[in-house]
């Protein structure tokens, strides 16, 4: 007003008659270009909040962004300075406000800052917020959250897992795609963990295995949880399952391959398609099923005691034939079967199942002659005549 030179209520008409003309578009300028001088003239002018409110208010977010992005790529900014987290959650908030208010922002500088500010986030123990903002990074969301979740690795139980998992659907990411990459990606990391007890090529009997999963193993065995929290995953499940197991197996781990059995849902004993992972999946469980029922002939062998009264004996000795009995027709059945026999592709998959056939074919013909010659003082013609027929 004092450039214009006062209101009609200062000076009544005359002021309007004496009223300047408005400034050119060069004096325009040249005060913005004063205004600015004097902004940046400043004690505080050089602190990055002040600088970035001069730009905004100048119309330059675009090229404020892009120059604390490349701060960010280049190393400018130290993670560990008071400053950090505010600064980045600063520019994080300002990105994903000017595009709520349609307001274009450079799209790399954008997945810099916000990339940034999920570190920050991880590194101050905040899981709750890492889904909303993985979910503004577009095309990247996915992949950023299931590298968030991988981190997770043994940390979690399977209960913060699944809780994590949800969040994704609460911010709009996909749960499925989340759930199959993270799953991909755990296994590539426990991969990299690696470390079992034994070589894939060890050739000692599997019965004398007793060692510690190892890290990786337990990465490897928990890997599978991310796709068995969902329905619509549980196809990728079965087929990262007979995967996994085939390792283990191979590896001569059984109890691993056996604890990987137990945890995955019933419902994946109905998947009757792709028909190679659903036939392989259900080998397992036939070995498993027998496995355990060798397990529970030698606890019933080992029962015996000198002192035992005439029925007692009588009772302990009919349960031990009978189980006796089940046991070896079931491991008959199971190996003059098609169990795990490998198509003629000669493919990876191929080779691993003639793997495990191969190791697991003596075993359990080794540990079914160990169970016979065990009870041959109970039951001493048939185990004899069944140890003979298992000479094929």
């Amino acid at each position: 007003m004092i450039k214009l030179g006062g209101g009609f209520w200062d000076g009544g008409l005359a002021v309007l008659e004496n009223m300047p003309s408005p400034p050119s578009q060069e004096e325009d300028a040249a005060e913005e270009e004063e205004w600015e001088r004097e902004a940046t003239s400043t004690p505080t002018a050089d602190h990055a909040f002040h600088v970035s409110q001069l730009a905004i208010i100048l119309d330059r977010t675009s090229s404020l962004l892009e120059t604390f992005a490349t701060g960010l790529r280049d190393g400018n900014f130290d993670p560990e300075s008071s400053e950090y987290p505010t600064m980045t959650r600063f520019f994080a908030h300002l990105c994903l406000y000017l595009r709520m208010i349609d307001i274009p922002v450079p799209p790399l500088a954008t997945q810099v800052i916000l990339e940034a500010y999920l570190q920050v986030l991880e590194a101050a123990g905040q899981p709750e917020f890492i889904a909303m903002y993985a979910g503004a990074l577009g095309d990247n969301a996915v992949e950023r959250y299931a590298m968030f979740l991988t981190s997770l690795e043994l940390t979690a139980d399977v209960n913060e897992r699944r809780l994590a998992l949800t969040r994704a659907r609460e911010h709009g990411l996909d749960v499925h795609k989340v759930a199959v990459v993270t799953a991909e990606r755990t296994i590539d990391r426990a991969f990299e963990v690696g470390g079992t007890c034994i070589s894939r090529n060890s050739d000692r009997s599997l019965l004398s295995l007793r060692c510690t999963p190892s890290d990786g193993e337990l990465l490897l065995l928990r890997s599978i949880e991310w796709t068995t929290f969902e329905d619509r995953t549980h196809d990728t499940a079965l087929e990262q399952a007979t995967v996994i197991l085939r390792y283990f197996l191979g590896a001569g781990r059984v109890s691993l391959a056996k604890n990987l059995v137990e945890m995955l849902p019933r419902e994946l004993a109905s998947i009757d398609q792709p028909e190679e992972p659903a036939t392989e999946y259900l080998h397992y469980r036939q070995f498993f099923t027998i496995w355990d029922s060798l397990d529970r002939v030698v606890e019933c062998q080992s029962l015996e005691v000198s002192i035992m009264n005439r029925d007692t004996r009588a009772a302990w000795l009919s349960d031990c034939t009978g189980l006796i009995d089940q046991v070896y027709d079931a491991v008959v059945k199971l190996l003059t079967s098609d169990w795990m026999m490998p198509d003629e592709t000669g493919d990876r998959r191929s080779r691993e199942l003639t793997r495990v056939r191969q190791i697991y074919v003596r075993e359990l013909i080794l540990r079914l002659h160990v169970m016979l010659y065990a009870s041959r003082e109970h039951v001493q013609e048939q185990a004899c005549l069944r140890m003979q027929c298992l000479q094929f």
